[in-house]
């Protein structure tokens, strides 16, 4: 697992947080979204050029959700981190912390995939011996 990937790991730790009273209006766009009943769009793209803020900012969220514990999974991309630069283990991760955030998400996650019951046992008994 990556667990450096998280919003509150030791390497995202030193990075920065948005400063109280910065990005305000930006930040209650974004909220209002996260908590909004007629959600119809699951994805919102946070976009803009190098340096603008963007890590800031979704690191800011994720502190601010996990506070209110709506906060499901969160994994943060690093150019300088081979196990973060790329998208292989993002949908692991967030299935990991979901997982462990929801036991319905848990059960859905287990149900959706067989081999991964399997699996799991087989590795299970592999490490009983």
């Amino acid at each position: 697992m990556v667990p450096v990937a998280a919003y509150n790991s030791y390497e995202t730790s030193q990075h920065m947080s948005c400063f109280e009273g910065t990005r305000a209006q930006l930040m209650d766009d974004i909220m209002s979204w996260i908590n909004s009943e007629n959600q119809t769009k699951s994805i919102y793209i946070l976009s803009g050029i190098a340096g603008i803020g963007k890590s800031t900012v979704a690191k800011t969220l994720a502190e601010r959700t996990a506070e209110s514990n709506t906060l499901g999974a969160s994994f943060f991309f690093s150019r300088d981190a081979d196990n973060r630069k790329s998208a292989r283990y993002f949908f692991p991760v967030l299935a990991y912390h979901l997982a462990g955030y929801n036991g319905d998400c848990a059960r859905r996650i287990w149900n959706s995939k067989p081999n991964l019951q399997r699996s799991r046992s087989h590795m299970k008994s592999k490490n009983d011996l």
